[in-house]
């Protein structure tokens, strides 16, 4: 099953090639996360909590309980969230580890 679905595809015709500017892309699964894509590579990712989702009706509640990052090189993003699972790799015990961080 894939992750990720595309729930809207945003198009801008300045060039006369009508091609895609943004991509919004909701967690296929449990619809807690959205992530837009942009043409020049940036992603606003968003993390919902506690019930809440892409779909809840916007509110105080809702943004209290939304995680956002705003990423502009996935690659390095990548790189560094590796890094973090290597130190905890490096530093916890191996029975945690393989409970808790490398789940696959």
């Amino acid at each position: 099953m894939d992750i990720w679905k595309v729930e809207q595809i945003n198009r801008e015709d300045w060039s006369g090639k009508n091609n895609a500017v943004s991509i919004k892309l909701v967690d296929n699964e449990y619809r807690d996360s959205e992530a837009y894509i942009k043409w020049d590579g940036c992603i606003d990712f968003r993390q919902y909590s506690n019930g809440y989702s892409p779909d809840s009706e916007h509110s105080k509640e809702k943004a209290d309980n939304c995680d956002y990052i705003h990423i502009c090189d996935i690659d390095k993003m990548i790189e560094k969230l590796q890094a973090i699972k290597k130190v905890a790799e490096e530093y916890f015990s191996k029975e945690d580890f393989e409970a808790y961080w490398n789940t696959k």
